[in-house]
């Protein structure tokens, strides 16, 4: 397809959404939806003079050799609005003319709402004011209250299964269903990955509402009955999705605490009497929750000048309910008896979209500075010769 006629198809696109917004937008006032869709039928005629009418653009549609399946689309839509069509009567011949252009320019769709061949001209034109609401019907399970996030997941394969109907995707591609569509599959991804309550789960509901806010976007840019569709789809996911959270919530929080009882101070010594001596302190810690703690990452900070804490952050990834511990890397700048410092602990848990945070004082005491503590690393006070004496047997 050339430039030109893209061009041109992309004019139509336009000219059909203002047709469409007026519709979702003035139907108290239809006026200016009217007014929109002269304009539009005469762009299909492309013979619109000052001060014709809706009824002189289908005279000349009727009788044209134009055959766009979306205008029969269109018609069908604007059936379904109360008093946007002027009123049909013997004159206007209006009844006559939508069933001719409707069955001229979208024969299958004619066919599966009902239209049959030999029917008189008024029962036909009955079945395309229908045609509207049959179509939305293939598209209930969109509109359905699903009661948790599973019901959702479930209802997937209707859901696709109707926007990937033919005469569905034939009537609602002038209404822009592949880009609903395609937000719709995305969502459905996110949603199974949230329910698996994989260890990434963050990054999961993150996405998960991106996907949901994609969506917002298709149907604020993209006003049309279509969007009214999609839009309760939409709050019903967001709100079982809440309640998912909530339930989620409940069942596997995570809690950091400190492992090392009420005071401050931790009970190991370490050697700190020697400068640029490098040690590991271990910090006991415990997740008293019923869920994992995940990606649990560690900030220690020290006011002290005599020891040098590291400054990176320490990542611990995910930590079961239970006692675990952290080392920090420390070095003596000066000898000193203690120091003390602050440990900042940051978790996800499962089914809470926020980080969480404590934070801890901690002082460390030196080991004594009278005992040879090198001397000491490799002795061992058990020997491993033969017990022997009156009170052992064997």
């Amino acid at each position: 397809m050339d430039s030109f006629g893209q061009a041109d198809i992309n004019q139509q696109e336009d000219a059909l959404a203002y047709v469409e917004r007026a519709i979702v937008l003035n139907i108290d006032e239809i006026t200016v939806a009217r007014t929109e869709l002269r304009k539009w039928l005469f762009s299909q005629t492309k013979t619109e003079v000052q001060g014709n009418s809706i009824g002189d653009a289908l005279q000349e549609l009727s009788s044209s050799s134009v055959k766009d399946n979306v205008i029969g689309v269109v018609l069908i839509r604007c059936l379904s609005v109360e008093k946007l069509l002027p009123e049909t009567n013997s004159a206007n011949q209006l009844t006559r003319l939508i069933v001719e252009i409707c069955e001229k320019t979208n024969p299958n769709l004619c066919a599966f709402i009902g239209l049959k061949q030999g029917s008189q001209n008024y029962q036909k034109f009955t079945i395309l004011s229908e045609g509207h609401k049959t179509i939305c019907n293939l598209l209930s399970s969109l509109t359905e209250n699903y009661g948790d996030v599973n019901a959702v997941i479930r209802a997937r394969k209707n859901i696709l299964g109707s926007l990937n109907h033919s005469i569905v995707r034939s009537y609602c591609k002038p209404f822009k269903l592949q880009y609903f569509k395609s937000c719709v599959e995305v969502l459905f991804s996110r949603l199974e990955r949230v329910s698996s309550l994989e260890a990434s789960f963050l990054q999961d509901y993150e996405e998960c509402q991106r996907a949901i806010e994609d969506i917002h976007i298709v149907i604020n840019d993209n006003l049309s009955f279509l969007s009214n569709i999609f839009d309760k789809f939409i709050e019903n996911t967001e709100i079982v999705l809440e309640s998912f959270l909530v339930s989620v919530r409940a069942k596997y929080n995570a809690k950091v605490v400190k492992a090392w009882g009420n005071e401050i101070y931790i009970q190991k010594r370490y050697p700190m009497h020697e400068p640029s001596r490098e040690f590991n302190v271990s910090v006991p810690l415990r997740n008293e929750g019923t869920g994992l703690a995940m990606d649990v990452r560690v900030v220690a900070i020290t006011s002290s000048e005599d020891i040098l804490l590291s400054s990176h952050s320490i990542m611990l990834g995910s930590v079961r309910p239970g006692n675990f511990s952290v080392v920090l890397d420390a070095m003596v700048v000066s000898p000193t008896a203690e120091f003390q410092g602050l440990i900042e602990v940051e978790w996800a848990e499962i089914g809470n979209p926020e980080r969480l945070s404590e934070t801890f004082e901690i002082a460390i005491r030196a080991q004594k500075s009278d005992i040879d503590w090198p001397a000491l690393e490799y002795w061992s006070p058990y020997s491993t010769s033969v017990a022997e004496g009156g009170q052992f047997i064997g």
